[in-house]
């Protein structure tokens, strides 16, 4: 059975898809758990439950707080990112040798 799903997200944005049903009926454990199969073990979800109560399971990734800024869209993220794409391209210049810098071993 095919399912469509229309509504829209948290960040305002439509969400279109088409669902095929992958289970039968699941029955959720004393702990309010249910069981999804070894092909989703070790996955993120984000869960939302709907107004008639459908939940619907969204595969998320998740990054360290402190990376968060990388996908920001911020002038530094974007710096970064152009960073990036130069070096993979060999866009890069000598620099200056920070040698210097090191304390001396005695």
């Amino acid at each position: 059975m095919a399912v469509e799903l229309k509504e829209k997200s948290a960040a305002n944005m439509e969400i279109s898809a088409v669902f095929e049903e992958i289970r039968d009926v699941v029955r959720a454990d004393a702990r309010g758990r249910i069981v999804l199969g070894s092909e989703f073990s070790g996955k993120n979800f984000m869960v939302a439950r709907s107004a008639n109560g459908d939940l619907l399971l969204t595969p998320v990734a998740v990054i360290p707080e402190r990376e968060v800024w990388l996908y920001s869209g911020s002038e530094e993220a974007q710096a970064f990112w152009r960073g990036m794409e130069q070096s993979r391209n060999g866009q890069v210049v000598k620099g200056e040798d920070f040698t210097k810098y090191l304390a001396e071993e005695e």
